[in-house]
């Protein structure tokens, strides 16, 4: 196993300019020297900070997925005589984009973490609701009133 020996302060502040100043540049530095074996020059800490927004931005992919359907299931309970073909469609294509998600991620399974983030997204899908629909925003139940399962199945439709 290689050792990776400390970065000098010139490689430090050189690798800090570049991510601040040109990040594509940074990130093909960066990924040669990894390809290279090279890891005393790759900036080891923004690095890290790159790694943990990339699993951000996947738990940010499904929260956004789980806001438009629960938005439209919203629509669908509360104004079901105005429901158009259009708004089922959409209820099937974000059950499958999250889905899609879940399933390149499946860490983001986790129960109380699934929770969290239906809860997130179900808020902002509650204002969206009542943008949408013009109805007051208490009239949305405060908190949401399905489950992960329920959200997901295709079979479920509220009434």
């Amino acid at each position: 196993m290689s050792q990776v020996k400390a970065e000098t302060p010139d490689q430090t502040e050189f690798q800090q300019s570049l991510y601040e100043c040109d990040y594509y540049s940074w990130a093909l530095v960066n990924a040669a020297a990894i390809r290279e074996r090279r890891l005393k020059d790759v900036d080891l800490d923004n690095l890290a900070a790159e790694i943990e927004d990339l699993g951000k931005s996947q738990e940010s992919a499904l929260e956004s997925h789980l806001k438009v359907l629960l938005l439209h299931l919203l629509k669908l309970q509360y104004q079901p005589r105005r429901s158009t073909r259009s708004w089922q469609l959409t209820v099937k294509e974000q059950r499958l984009a999250l889905r899609k998600v879940l399933r390149r991620n499946p860490g983001l399974r986790g129960e109380a973490r699934l929770r969290e983030i239906l809860n997130d997204a179900y808020q902002e899908a509650r204002l969206a609701a009542a943008r949408e629909t013009r109805l007051k925003e208490e009239r949305f139940p405060p908190d949401c009133p399905w489950t992960f399962q329920q959200v997901e199945d295709d079979k479920f439709f509220p009434r």
